[in-house]
């Protein structure tokens, strides 16, 4: 594991207030509020799970997870992915290694037992793929083809199914690619009915370089020689002792992106 930037709760409250995010325009706020309370969202008990846009994460929970670990997750995975954002080019390949260790730094003082991803090569089985059915194929090994599997289907069909001006669906697509490449996270999330550290992220991190022409890249039919898929996979667990002393300094920092760059769909 990389080492943390801190370790007290002092030097961790430090490190995270000292980060640099950008705030969003007042507009920008103001309109996402207002795209938030014209959604007609499930019901919470109509189909047990969650799943929100995250900047450029896709965050699947399953059935039981307590708002309180939804919360925590959602919002230090945001300020990782943001101030990693302000460091370096997340879809510039030669810049997307440094991005990763600076968002897995982020989330260990956090809490996270993260460590650095060991990407590898996804290797297609035809001469063409999507990376759709990539990441089901990728996150079904990763989990052992648990629960989490049905909650990331569903996030995909849900973002698949937005319009491409819908503000969540922009907020994702904005983030997480180039017209030759780009980087983005599945997150599939778990709990024990909400008991206290046993929060739990399936994260599979996503980098990819083509030669054909990206926009919704997700299910994009591309030539196998065409694209360079790669990904690293981890199964991070919470420690809430260190969650509960910075969670007010995540929250202050966010400020008004959390209401920006995370957007519910409808699962």
């Amino acid at each position: 594991m990389s080492k943390p930037l801190a370790n007290s709760a002092s030097d961790r409250i430090a490190a995270l207030s000292a980060l640099s995010i950008p705030q969003p325009s007042a507009a920008a706020v103001q309109a996402a509020k207002a795209h938030r309370a014209a959604q007609k969202l499930r019901a919470a008990a109509s189909t047990g799970g969650q799943a929100d846009v995250d900047s450029g994460s896709l965050v699947a929970f399953t059935a039981g997870v307590s708002a309180d670990h939804t919360s925590a997750a959602l919002n230090s995975t945001l300020l990782a992915a943001m101030n990693s954002d302000t460091l370096y080019d997340r879809n510039d390949a030669s810049q997307v290694l440094n991005w990763y260790a600076n968002y897995v730094k982020i989330l260990q003082i956090c809490g996270w037992d993260s460590q650095a991803f060991g990407f590898q090569t996804y290797q297609a089985s035809g001469s063409s793929f999507s990376i759709n059915n990539a990441i089901i194929e990728i996150v079904t090994a990763a989990v052992a083809g648990g629960p989490e599997v049905a909650v990331v289907e569903a996030a995909l069909d849900a973002l698949k199914n937005l319009s491409t001006d819908d503000p969540w669906y922009v907020i994702w697509d904005s983030h997480t690619h180039s017209t030759s490449g780009g980087n983005f996270q599945i997150v599939p999330v778990t709990d024990s009915n909400g008991a206290r550290n046993t929060l739990a992220m399936s994260c599979s991190a996503f980098t990819f370089t083509t030669s054909e022409t990206t926009t919704e890249f997700l299910w994009t039919n591309y030539n196998s020689s065409s694209v360079t898929l790669k990904y690293g996979t981890q199964t991070m667990t919470l420690d809430e002792d260190i969650w509960d002393q910075v969670s007010t300094t995540v929250i202050t920092k966010l400020g008004n992106n959390a209401n920006t760059q995370i957007g519910n769909l409808n699962i």
